[in-house]
């Protein structure tokens, strides 16, 4: 039980997986398929003994779902720490055929607090994205 048992989520997952293996395929004729979701379900990995080590089933299911949607990447956070991912990279957790942006990272350099963000640009069917930190210094970039 997550959090010593005081929260439990598994009839909420449960009613999330319903959901997502209910929405239809999106159309090809859709210039941007865009999931949106708290965690970055394909690429993360806690550590086999982790509290958060949770309902992996769902998380296959769901990621397999987002895969038979036709999303053209998820967007998540979770982890503090920034990253884009191409599909099926060999750390993942689950295959996925889609590009998956953790697009915030919190924590602290030298000391000082230190904050990324993501700026997405989508812009003739591609999908344009950096990752800026407090100073303004683009940190990082990506094109799907």
């Amino acid at each position: 039980p997550e959090y010593g048992g005081f929260n439990i989520f598994e009839h909420f997952r449960e009613a999330e997986t319903q959901f997502v293996q209910g929405v239809a395929p999106l159309s090809d004729s859709l210039k941007y398929k865009i999931a949106i979701c708290h965690m970055p379900i394909p690429t993360y990995n806690p550590p086999v003994d982790s509290q958060f080590r949770i309902e992996e089933e769902k998380l296959g299911i769901w990621t397999a779902e987002l895969d038979r949607i036709g999303v053209s990447c998820l967007i998540a956070g979770h982890t503090h720490k920034i990253g884009y991912f191409e599909p099926n990279g060999e750390n993942d957790r689950y295959p996925h055929g889609y590009p998956v942006i953790v697009g915030a990272e919190i924590g602290k350099r030298d000391g000082n607090p230190y904050y990324v963000g993501s700026a997405l640009t989508f812009k003739n069917g591609k999908i344009y994205g950096e990752f800026i930190d407090n100073n303004d210094e683009v940190v990082g970039n990506f094109e799907i």
